[in-house]
């Protein structure tokens, strides 16, 4: 008994090292994985198109921007529709002659196809945003798809529905291959002012204006007065790039930039 006691005193030391190395690996690789996470957002706001351009290289079925000296710049909006916000943005893009894709949330469509029917008679594209808010990167895959084959019926009566953002933007290989075989185009963007989460419309007009280039998409939000706030950011962003030649329009429209000319439809 006494060297089993002997024995097990020994062993503790190793024991309690092992815990000590394990937790501080733990902890260093949290603290790598904020750093990497660090370092690509930083990079993402300070070089978006850099950045975007090694994202779509990593991801080549995802578009993040088009490849073009054209002056066309795609607008997306999401988080949609909004009976407060949404008007509001739709009055300044009119106001503009602008045109926008709005990635839409299926489950607030209820109610509000009057402005669905708004957007498209005013030449707008709708598009899917998932049926919630919810970071689509940890829904489970059955829920996920379900939701998007729902928001695909309620938006399908206004027209094509091409394309996918996503909820947060994030995805994996289950969600790119969920959207090939539902008949869609995954799309992000390369100018992303952070106005989901940044109140500082100061901010917002100097990074669209500082950031967007032909072929750039836009993310600006839609919904919980997030909406108000991108209908002033654009009432003053808008005639400045107008001013130095760009044309807002929608993504299907910019993604026409790469097909052939014999594929394109007539010109607007």
């Amino acid at each position: 008994m006494f060297a089993s006691h002997i024995f097990r005193t020994q062993r503790a030391p190793a024991g309690l090292l092992l815990s000590i190395v394990l937790r501080l690996s733990a902890i260093v690789l949290a603290s790598l994985g904020a750093l990497c996470t660090g370092a690509v957002l930083l990079s993402y706001l300070s070089f978006p198109r850099a950045a975007a351009t090694l994202l779509a290289a990593l991801s080549p079925e995802v578009t993040y921007f088009v490849e073009s000296t054209v002056p066309l710049v795609a607008l997306t909006i999401d988080d949609g529709p909004d009976r407060r916000d949404t008007p509001v943005i739709l009055d300044v893009l009119r106001a503009y002659n602008a045109r926008a894709t709005f990635f839409l949330i299926g489950r607030r469509v209820r109610g509000n196809e009057a402005l669905l029917a708004r957007m498209r008679s005013e030449g707008h594209e709708l598009a899917n945003h998932t049926y919630d808010d919810r970071m689509s990167l940890f829904v489970p895959h059955a829920e996920l798809a379900s939701g998007l084959s729902i928001t695909h019926a309620v938006l399908r009566p206004f027209g094509e529905i091409r394309w996918l953002r996503p909820g947060s933007g994030l995805f994996s290989p289950v969600i790119l291959k969920m959207a090939r075989e539902k008949g869609y185009q995954l799309a992000l963007g390369d100018v992303f002012p952070l106005d989901s989460g940044l109140s500082n419309p100061r901010f917002q007009r100097w990074y669209l204006l500082r950031h967007t280039q032909p072929g750039s998409i836009i993310i600006l939000h839609d919904a919980e007065g997030r909406g108000v706030r991108t209908a002033a950011t654009l009432h003053e962003v808008l005639p400045v790039l107008q001013s130095r030649g760009f044309k807002l329009v929608t993504l299907t429209e910019l993604a026409a930039l790469c097909l052939p000319p014999s594929a394109r439809g007539p010109s607007s």
